[in-house]
């Protein structure tokens, strides 16, 4: 976890001064056949921008909720979809940029999932995350969660 000064470095000098708060950003993707893909959105809440800290997901056989897959045959691709930007040049694997819960696996920062430098996505923005499942076994569940902090914009202590 990097502390309150070190994701302060991270904010445009005018959003230093806000309250803030933590907050995370849920999303499941269920019964995501082989061989398909599919994009889920998030929509960031018009109350205030969000910084995106990590990205955090379970997965499991549709099948069985209890079971969870170390490395799963699925690739991603994050766009913020309000300013265009793509958040890799292509669709990865899953678990070099989510850490995945459940497992050893690791993720771009160890189990954290703490991304290398934290993404700001304005208010009514959207996050779009489109997973492609390359294995031939069996239909995923993939639930998934950005992790970061609520920027409000009202000043802190008002």
């Amino acid at each position: 976890m990097l502390s309150y000064e070190s994701y302060m470095s991270f904010l445009p000098p005018a959003m230093r001064g806000r309250a803030m708060e933590w907050f995370d950003y849920n999303q499941d993707q269920l019964a995501l056949a082989t061989g398909t893909s599919a994009s889920s959105n998030i929509t960031i809440q018009n109350d205030a921008d969000f910084l995106v800290a990590s990205a955090v997901c379970r997965v499991n056989l549709a099948a069985d909720v209890s079971s969870v897959l170390v490395d799963p045959p699925i690739t991603s691709i994050v766009t913020d979809t309000s300013s265009g930007q793509q958040w890799q040049s292509r669709p990865v694997a899953l678990s070099t940029f989510f850490a995945l819960t459940g497992t050893a696996a690791g993720g771009v920062a160890g189990l954290s999932g703490m991304l290398p430098f934290p993404r700001v996505v304005k208010a009514g923005g959207t996050i779009s995350t489109t997973f492609a499942h390359l294995g031939v076994i069996a239909a995923v569940d993939v639930r998934y969660t950005y992790r970061g902090i609520k920027i409000y914009y009202f000043e802190r202590g008002v």
